[in-house]
């Protein structure tokens, strides 16, 4: 049995851009998170006595020169060292286009690979053998994995790979290849980077082998949310475990948004970020939680904030609240999003045609004070949709989707949700 941490897109120093431009912005403990980060993995390495270290690509972050950033990382490697703990890196396109990855001499428990060709390292005591190739510049067009060596028999295979698979809207296409391409190398886990979001791509169990995007272990701005971090694997006579998540961010950004009910005003918006907030704090408690509030909903707190244009006093309020956590939250950016509420009762007593349709929906869903009996549901149903239902097409169509037209409550459920798309359809035309 051994074990291992497959760990991606560190992207050490990455520039944190615009930062500077928001007030009270903690600028400095985000510009150290991709640092800390990647410290946290290399703590975790130690004490889950990891036999090794994989790294797919993107240990630095572009075409600077800042050799401090560099000879950090070094240091790391050398707790690692230290540990007997091997790392095996490949160079991703941030990494190819990095200074410091050309003048930079590891420690000797780390292992690149070439950026020439495929290249294998083999660990004969634990029956291991590594595949992979880097990235010599940073636009890689080619399909790597087609040059990678058939795997070694009788060891656990593993690939090391940089690439954006079939494509992804959010990043660059570099290294294209296809799952199958991957799986039909036979190897037994790909440990993949350059996507920042964990993603699994084929499970041992179900495909024959493990494809994994381990994601980034920091995130660095709003588009990447959530927990961040690297996956354990655990191997046991050559079947790898499920990965399991272990986190190693210090900031987290999340997007919160806050959905107001037609009566709510600013109070109530303000009542409702508190114990959002109280929440947060608990499940987040340890590190940085950077918050991007969006306040959405049809409501009453609408024409306060843009009729009486107090947007800014509310952001203000928002941002005050955050405040009293100085340490634990900082709001990035607040977004309103809300819509003026619709006087229901008003339409439904208006001569026009949605007036009509809002009174037969009601007569056919039993609201009206004559309809109280599900025999009453169905004879008020026939009655709203009776020419409607004349069209045997209707009919048809309402069969195949699933609506049984003799079971009330199934039929008041239906017109519960052609409701609700008709009054969100006149908020939209109403905004």
């Amino acid at each position: 049995m051994f074990k291992f941490i497959h760990c991606a897109d560190i992207h050490i120093d990455s520039p944190l851009r615009g930062l500077e431009a928001y007030e009270a912005a903690p600028v400095e403990r985000l510009r150290q998170a991709t640092r800390q980060a990647f410290a946290r993995m290399v703590e975790l390495a130690c004490e889950e006595r990891v036999d090794f270290v994989v790294l797919a690509g993107d240990l630095f972050d572009g075409d600077w020169r800042e050799m401090n950033t560099g000879l950090w990382v070094a240091q790391q490697f050398r707790i690692l060292q230290q540990a007997k703990i091997p790392v095996f890196l490949i160079r991703g396109n941030h990494d190819a286009a990095s200074e410091v990855t050309r003048r930079l001499r590891w420690p000797e428990n780390v292992y690149e690979f070439s950026t020439r060709q495929p290249e294998s390292f083999t660990l004969d005591e634990l029956g291991v053998s590594l595949h992979g190739q880097g990235f010599a510049t940073r636009d890689v067009r080619d399909n790597l994995v087609e040059r990678y060596p058939e795997p070694r028999p009788g060891f656990f295979n593993l690939g090391l790979l940089h690439t954006s698979l079939g494509g992804h809207p959010d990043h660059n296409t570099y290294a294209p290849a296809s799952v199958q391409d991957l799986l039909n190398k036979g190897y037994d886990y790909w440990a993949l980077g350059h996507i920042h979001q964990r993603e699994v791509h084929a499970t041992a169990e179900k495909d024959g082998a493990w494809i994994v995007y381990a994601g980034n272990t920091q995130g660095r701005h709003i588009r990447e949310t959530g927990a961040k971090g690297c996956y354990l694997i655990e191997v046991n006579d050559r079947e790898a475990s499920e990965p399991i998540f272990l986190e190693t961010d210090v900031a987290r950004w999340e997007v919160l948004r806050l959905e107001l009910q037609e009566e709510d005003d600013l109070t109530d918006l303000y009542e409702r970020f508190r114990r959002e907030l109280s929440l947060l704090l608990e499940e987040h408690s340890d590190r940085l939680l950077v918050l991007r509030v969006i306040v959405c909903g049809a409501c009453k707190a609408h024409e306060t904030l843009f009729r009486e244009h107090r947007e800014e006093e509310a952001v203000a309020e928002l941002r005050n609240l955050g405040n009293e956590y100085p340490d634990c939250i900082w709001i990035e950016k607040v977004l309103f999003e809300t819509r003026p509420p619709i006087d229901l009762q008003r339409l439904r007593q208006g001569e026009d045609l949605f007036g009509d349709l809002l009174r037969s929906l009601d007569l056919a869903q039993g609201k009206a004070p004559h309809s109280a009996s599900e025999g009453d549901a169905k004879l008020d149903l026939s009655e709203a949709l009776a020419g409607l239902l004349n069209y045997r097409d209707a009919r048809t169509e309402l069969r195949r989707a699933g609506v049984d037209l003799e079971d009330p409550q199934q039929l008041r459920a239906w017109l519960a949700q052609v409701e609700s798309l008709l009054i969100a359809h006149l908020v939209e035309e109403d905004a």
